[in-house]
């Protein structure tokens, strides 16, 4: 009975990914075409299972290695459609505020159908590190890695973008940390992301639903529930620093948010942009309205922290 109910659930995993896939290749027709460096083409990398023993909430990891550089190599996730938006948006947008993050692009999966490779649609690649330890602590880091900085400013990334995820550091062979598994991230999920794409009615209890319209709203009631409610206090990491910490890295947790305060939104159009491709408009714009929102709660941090110092 449990093999058949897996069975079934597969089948109609599969359907759902053929369905989002037709649908977005529908809603591209009207674009422009897309090229840029953001976007892998999939038939320039060879493709093989990782070398990791554990398999985490982002599911199977595939290595994807440049057929004609050895060097261009990326870390590949695909079997979860919220794993691709949320790594994309995570490391772009900690890169403009001014934080050293694994880059991340998506591969060409924007024509039907989908290659037997991948589980979903939506298939991200994340630069690949090579690392020389993952099991770092900030005592060991700070006399041999070269961006200490980073470490303050990853945990203000963390609470501004309402990181889920494990929190995990590494550091590479060139000195450098990095924080790695950002999926889990802008409160959103596989869950709330399964039905884009999906454009019917449905009679449900005599209700004619239209799901592409039910879809759109959950996206706004998250946003709103995400404006009225305070789910990351800044306040308590910023005393943990201080308390733990010498008090020069206090400037260091604190930029971010600054940085996120003056960041002007048409810097991210361009981000959005190559996103909106993979994904609806209506998951862009849920992303552009979540960086404003979270710049009004970062105003109001920032005026805290001002009349702190001033006392």
């Amino acid at each position: 009975m449990l093999y058949e109910n897996e069975r079934k659930y597969k089948l109609i995993e599969k359907a759902l990914v053929k369905d989002r896939l037709n649908n977005r290749f529908l809603k591209n027709k009207c674009k422009p075409p897309i090229s840029n460096n953001d976007i892998l083409q999939i038939d320039k990398f060879d493709f093989k299972n990782t070398a990791f023993s554990k398999i985490g909430d982002s599911g199977k990891l595939l290595l994807a290695v440049n057929k004609f550089n050895k060097n261009e190599k990326y870390i590949v996730k695909h079997e979860y459609i919220d794993c691709a938006c949320n790594e994309f948006m995570y490391s772009k947008l900690g890169q403009l505020l001014g934080v050293k993050y694994a880059d991340t692009k998506f591969f060409n999966t924007l024509t039907p159908p989908l290659n037997s490779l991948f589980t979903t649609e939506d298939v991200v690649g994340i630069e690949y590190l090579d690392i020389k330890n993952d099991k770092v602590n900030f005592e060991t880091l700070k006399d041999e890695c070269k961006n200490i900085e980073d470490y303050f400013k990853f945990l203000a990334i963390s609470k501004l973008l309402l990181d889920e995820d494990s929190y995990e550091i590494v550091l590479d062979k060139k000195g450098y940390i990095y924080k790695i598994d950002n999926t889990a991230t802008f409160c959103l999920s596989n869950y709330t992301l399964q039905s884009i794409y999906i454009d019917f009615s449905a009679n449900i209890k005599g209700m004619i639903i239209d799901v592409e319209e039910f879809t759109k709203k959950q996206f706004e009631k998250k946003l709103e529930y995400y404006k009225l409610h305070n789910f990351s206090d800044y306040k308590d990491t910023l005393v943990h620093i201080r308390t733990n910490y010498d008090e020069k890295y206090v400037k260091y947790y604190l930029q971010p948010f600054q940085n996120l305060y003056n960041l002007k939104l048409s810097k991210i159009d361009n981000i959005i942009n190559t996103l909106c491709y993979f994904y609806p408009d209506y998951v862009g714009d849920y992303y552009k309205k979540y960086i404003e929102i979270t710049q009004n709660k970062v105003e109001k941090f920032l005026k805290e922290v001002e009349q702190e110092y001033k006392k």
